[in-house]
């Protein structure tokens, strides 16, 4: 692939960038009949700064023969593709708050073969105070046309264009050294390749830290996922992740961890239903010298299950009900010495 860029300030605080791309596939590397060797992309990108505002409008023009030496691109698929993208960023404000920022953006991709069109909004905000708490917000509005490349069909698969959009957000307080935590989620459609649908999917987790003492510390999260789907042996519909730790640090050299972690997801085989995982671990590292230390750890996973039906007498240990399955358990000794 060949680049080329020219950067272009006709006044202070306003660039003009311009930029092509070329490729050339040996035609005996060719697998299709119809593509040709020689692909281009030509790009232009204004940028613009108004004191606290920036500014940027961008077009670029991409045919169907690009091939890109590594990534994923839009294959196959030639566009038109337009941006523009206001943002504003505030840095020491007077008085409760210390920073504000906030971006706007829209695109658009024409595709010069299909009557489809990508448009995207994107938007976002964030606040930060002197009195150690934060929140911010963003989201996206698109109505993209989703396919996947087959290369038994012609060219692609569609599976149409789809409206999609989320709201994500999130905060933290980290004022109190032995309580800190945040929050995030997201609420909104999302496209879910599997079932070729859009549905609602929500996101919320939770997380808390602290030190409790010169020697003691924690910290937990837990995370809960919900989606408009049908609940079957292959996908769950709401599930809870949460993790627990702990650490204590009687000297310089000497650290002791442990902690816990489960998962809610259920899935299915065509005996056994899968409710939940649970795993523990504790670690123990010394220090014997600079760059020098001997670990102990221990580390274990297991899984509820149950039985969907009666199984033959062989494996009757799992006739009587709900049982925990041991995944693994490992102890380990560890050396590290520095010469």
């Amino acid at each position: 692939m060949q680049e080329n860029s020219l950067i272009y300030q006709y006044r202070p605080k306003h660039k003009l960038y311009l930029s092509t791309a070329h490729t050339w596939l040996d035609p005996r590397n060719m697998e299709d009949l119809r593509e040709k060797g020689w692909g281009s992309v030509y790009g232009a990108v204004s940028n613009h700064e108004f004191g606290d505002w920036d500014l940027n409008l961008s077009f670029s023009d991409r045919d169907s023969d690009i091939h890109a030496d590594m990534g994923y691109t839009r294959d196959n698929l030639a566009s038109y593709n337009y941006n523009a993208s206001l943002s504003y960023s505030r840095d020491s404000l007077p008085g409760y708050l210390s920073s504000y920022n906030t971006h706007l953006s829209f695109s658009q991709s024409d595709f010069k073969e299909r009557e489809e069109k990508d448009r995207h909004i994107n938007w976002s905000a964030n606040i930060s105070s002197s009195a150690f708490w934060s929140v911010w917000a963003s989201g996206f509005l698109a109505k993209p046309f989703f396919y996947y490349l087959d290369t038994q069909s012609d060219y692609y698969q569609e599976w149409g264009t789809h409206r999609i959009g989320t709201v994500y957000y999130g905060g933290s307080y980290y004022k109190l050294p032995y309580l800190r935590f945040n929050i995030n989620g997201s609420y909104g459609k999302s496209f879910i390749y599997d079932l070729e649908e859009t549905r609602r999917a929500m996101f919320f987790s939770f997380g808390a830290s602290g030190q409790l003492g010169a020697n003691f510390s924690y910290s937990t999260s837990s995370m809960l996922y919900n989606y408009d789907i049908d609940k079957t042996a292959h996908q769950d519909d709401t599930f809870l992740i949460t993790d627990v730790q702990l650490r204590i640090t009687p000297s310089n050299n000497t650290q002791w961890t442990s902690g816990i972690s489960t998962s809610t997801y259920q899935t299915e085989t065509s005996t056994l239903v899968n409710l939940m995982r649970f795993g523990f671990y504790t670690n123990f590292r010394w220090d014997f010298r600079p760059g020098s230390a001997v670990y102990l750890g221990f580390k274990t996973s297991q899984n509820l299950m149950e039985p969907i039906e009666r199984i033959p007498f062989r494996y009757t240990i799992l006739d009587s009900g709900i049982f925990w399955r041991k995944n693994y358990t490992t102890a380990y000794l560890k050396v590290s010495y520095r010469i």
